[in-house]
């Protein structure tokens, strides 16, 4: 390297704020170097230039605001078949789960006893803990702590965080629930999220009165959905599930379950705003469908990298993710390509169209499309069919 590559990529390269700036840090870095003569600043500030468009083209970088973010997407991995996927994503699950033990801090055994004694207390179950039933599993992908006895069952995970319960007293002979409405309903299961210490950690996304089965026999019960409190926004990649019923004025749980699908958040700013989004997302519409758009909107949330649009445009509308093999005379669909295990902060807009089935290019067109427009790049990063409901 000469000295004025050295000079480049020592003075320069680590002030530089692309694009608008760089000019003139560039030329401010160039006074401090008296050496270097006016005649040839104008070809030095060329050739630098010239280089550091090469490097952001050939690797990928993108601009928003005054700093250079790199690019998001990355084009897939395509299965050919589906076994396939199936050796794929075993191995991809595989690996993310030895990276999650790989961080996680196993606590002691009487740290677990107290976290253990405190949730069922909180709960309003007596129930005394001691080193003897609490079971400490080391499996190949995970540590935790399980206590399990002929009425219920609870597990913590390896840094003592609420994972499991199960009630084996829980009733399922078709009796009777006490009518409570929703309200009441939400702020028994808000009252049960704040027990085993989430409350802080999650958002109640939906509760609905259903029902819940075993050995043929029927409980009614309410099932509230909890998804994942990130920045104020849903992740629904990870959720807390909380099924109960109230019988003579008492409640009874039937379990509680937390859903982790292990994926990384990224937490990246968000500088493209709703207009902007929108605007990108319908310019690559217009490249899939040629339907006449009714509406569109968008709303900020959080998506893992997927494939959907990178498919769509591939294909002009035709497919999407899911790829189909016949086995023995029967369909099994998979999903064909694989991203990284991502999450990000997006703008999803949302497209619907007047569906006609003379022009559609695919029957779930009238489903509308999602598109997620990265909130920091503005790159699309992934998408999917909408949820419209279908007109009568």
């Amino acid at each position: 390297m000469d000295n004025i590559d050295k000079f480049i990529m020592e003075d320069l390269m680590s002030d530089i704020i692309l694009p608008n700036s760089f000019c003139s840090t560039i030329l401010n870095g160039l006074n401090k170097k008296e050496k270097i003569k006016q005649y040839r600043r104008k070809k030095i500030i060329k050739a630098i230039i010239t280089s550091i468009m090469s490097i952001i083209l050939g690797t990928g970088t993108v601009f928003a605001g005054y700093t250079v973010y790199e690019k998001v997407w990355k084009e897939p991995f395509e299965y050919n078949n589906l076994n396939e996927s199936i050796i794929a994503e075993k191995e991809n699950y595989e690996e993310t789960n030895q990276k999650n033990l790989e961080k996680s801090k196993i606590i002691s055994i009487d740290k677990a006893i107290n976290i253990f004694s405190n949730i069922f207390s909180n709960l309003g179950i007596n129930q005394d803990i001691s080193e003897e039933n609490i079971k400490v599993n080391s499996e190949l992908f995970s540590n935790y702590f399980e206590f399990e006895n002929e009425k219920y069952k609870m597990i913590l995970n390896a840094n003592g965080g609420f994972q499991y319960f199960q009630n084996y007293t829980f009733e399922y002979n078709n009796i009777k629930n006490d009518d409570i409405s929703k309200d009441e309903a939400t702020k028994l299961a808000n009252g049960i999220i704040n027990k085993i210490g989430l409350d802080d950690q999650y958002i109640l996304n939906n509760i609905s009165n259903t029902s819940s089965f075993k050995n043929q026999q029927k409980a009614n019960i309410w099932l509230a959905m909890y998804n994942q409190n990130l920045n104020g926004l849903k992740n629904k990649y990870n959720c807390v599930n909380i099924s109960f019923n109230i019988i003579n004025g008492n409640m009874q749980i039937e379990k509680i379950i937390t859903l982790d699908n292990g994926f990384e958040f990224q937490n990246n700013e968000v500088l493209i705003n709703k207009e902007e989004a929108i605007k990108i997302a319908k310019e690559i519409d217009r490249k899939i469908s040629i339907l006449d758009i009714t509406s569109c909107d968008s709303e900020l949330c959080i998506e893992r990298l997927n494939s959907f649009v990178y498919i769509q445009e591939k294909t002009a509308g035709k497919e999407d993710e899911i790829k189909e093999e016949i086995i023995d005379g029967k369909s099994n669909v998979y999903k064909g390509y694989s991203n990284e295990n991502k999450l990000r902060i997006v703008w999803n807009v949302k497209i619907n169209y007047d569906y006609d089935e003379a022009k559609a290019i695919n029957c779930k067109e009238f489903l509308g499309r999602d598109y997620y427009i990265d909130a920091t790049t503005g790159e699309i990063i992934g998408g999917a069919w909408g949820l419209r409901t279908i007109r009568k």
